[in-house]
């Protein structure tokens, strides 16, 4: 591992051959951020998985002022599983931490690839305070969910899935549409 801070260049430069733990590794990881203006920007790169097939490389700027924090992401490259993630050009795809009110929004954080895609939208202040809005379209199952001993399941999910909890109530709405489903290699005769 090497960390070093060089005033002249980058603020922060991290390398590491591996990151391991139960279920995490990564490997060949690289964190450099640099100084500009009132912000810092920074990239972080590495692999991970069991043969650092899947590669990751995300640009991104952070802002602090008195009260907010902002981390906004720039550009991001996934390869999982040999298909390429990306960032959705038209999106926030930030994150803000307020201090005041203690709270955390996840704004517009959307990947897709050519026929893939999600969006997050998310605010936590409290256990008793906090929503969730997940949309995805054309999500392969056999790429999003591990393979197991028991179930391995392959087909195509498309869903609309919010969750919004208040001090006196919690609602959720989940819309699920999963086409051509094989679990196990039993194909589905009816849309789900």
């Amino acid at each position: 591992m090497i960390t070093q801070a060089d005033q002249s260049k980058d603020l922060t430069q991290f390398k590491a051959d591996r990151i391991k733990g139960n279920n995490i590794n990564i490997s060949q990881v690289e964190l450099i951020t640099r100084a500009l203006d009132d912000r810092l920007k920074g990239q972080f790169r590495g692999g991970f998985g069991q043969n650092n097939i899947n590669q990751f490389a995300v640009d991104f700027t952070y802002y602090q002022s008195l009260n907010k924090a902002l981390f906004q992401l720039d550009q991001a490259d996934v390869n999982l599983d040999g298909d390429l993630w990306q960032l959705t050009n038209n999106k926030q795809n930030k994150l803000v931490y307020d201090s005041v009110q203690n709270g955390l929004i996840i704004d517009d954080l959307a990947l897709s690839t050519v026929d893939q895609s999600f969006e997050i939208n998310a605010a936590y202040q409290s256990k008793n305070n906090f929503s969730l809005q997940l949309d995805t379209n054309q999500l392969s199952l056999a790429k999003i969910l591990p393979r197991g001993d028991k179930f391995n399941f392959e087909g195509t999910l498309s869903s609309t899935f919010s969750i919004n909890q208040g001090q006196e109530q919690q609602l959720l709405n989940a819309d699920l549409n999963v086409e051509s489903l094989v679990v196990n290699g039993t194909c589905s005769t009816r849309p789900l």
